[in-house]
């Protein structure tokens, strides 16, 4: 550690500085909630600092001196990025530079999240670490810009690289189906698009497992891009089926009677979207040193949560 830092080696182990960004959002959200309550965490949001502003960034950097980074924040409006390029860069590529320079200068632990999207989602494999990326989109190239320069920073830590990401708490995907389920008798979804919903439960405890390793191990690998997703595949249709299954299982009442199936062209947007998201999360399972569980178990999850949330929101009104 440096002069920066305040807090002794031994701190550090005990009781680590930890900045998560992006507390207002799903996985940000979720970070705070599985952090250690003996940590001294530090949560940003939107209000306390401008991650488009590199100047600002690094001054609120030096005044908290964090040990540990996780790096949430992102730009995620995927069609609104092909118009709002330069915001897009500035927060999902500039931003992620920022931080990672300061780790690297600091010795500050760093994670940062990303996305299936810096891939081109050809083929019907999954997609290994080392494989080439292509992204099809603007948001994408941002995501892309921002793994390569926490790569070339010299921070250690992760890359922790992931796909549909959803909470039972946040706006998604899986929230908004949900919604529309206890509306309308027959919903849409897109059949064609083959990945792994991922709850962002399971990717914040799963980051304070990597994050315990790191710590606890200087030789940790250095910074490195790790898949973390659950295993087994499905498309967003079968996805909004399991939700819709689970959930109804949970005792939650839902009046859809009918999930049609279409295809990516039947759905046109701005921005193109993959339609191979599988990940290979081999290496990840070796450093946890456990299997990774199906994204259904972790639908059953969410969906039970999702039910007894709004049972009881209803049972107040």
């Amino acid at each position: 550690m440096n002069s920066r830092t305040t807090l002794s080696d031994t701190d550090f182990v005990m009781k680590p500085v930890v900045l998560i960004t992006g507390g207002t959002g799903q996985l940000g959200s979720a970070l705070g909630r599985a952090a250690d309550p003996s940590w001294k965490t530090i949560v940003w949001n939107r209000s306390d600092v401008d991650l488009a502003d590199p100047q600002a960034l690094s001054t609120r950097l030096e005044e908290l001196s964090p040990n540990i980074i996780l790096n949430a924040a992102a730009y995620t409006q995927v069609d609104r990025a092909e118009e709002e390029v330069a915001l897009a860069n500035a927060v999902n590529a500039d931003a992620p530079k920022t931080l990672a320079n300061w780790a690297a200068r600091s010795g500050a632990l760093l994670i940062h999240y990303s996305t299936d999207y810096v891939y081109d989602g050809s083929g019907g494999t999954p997609w290994q670490e080392d494989a080439d990326i292509a992204p099809l989109n603007a948001y994408g190239r941002s995501k892309a810009a921002g793994d390569q320069a926490v790569l070339d920073s010299g921070a250690r830590g992760a890359v922790l690289r992931t796909s549909w990401v959803y909470s039972a708490l946040g706006k998604c995907f899986f929230s908004t189906i949900l919604k529309l389920a206890r509306e309308r008798a027959e919903l849409r979804c897109v059949a064609d698009q083959i990945g792994a919903p991922t709850s962002a439960a399971w990717l914040a405890e799963t980051s304070m497992e990597l994050l315990a390793k790191m710590r606890a191990d200087p030789q940790f690998p250095a910074m490195s891009i790790l898949h973390a997703a659950p295993s087994g595949e499905t498309s967003w249709h079968g996805f909004a089926k399991e939700a819709v299954a689970q959930v109804r299982a949970a005792g939650l009442p839902l009046a859809v009677q009918q999930i049609d199936k279409i295809e990516t062209k039947d759905w046109p947007s701005p921005a193109t979207r993959p339609a191979n998201s599988r990940l290979d999360t081999t290496r990840l399972s070796m450093l946890l040193g456990k299997s990774i569980p199906d994204w259904r178990v972790l639908v059953q999850q969410e969906a039970r949560i999702f039910a007894d949330t709004h049972t009881a929101r209803e049972q107040v009104l």
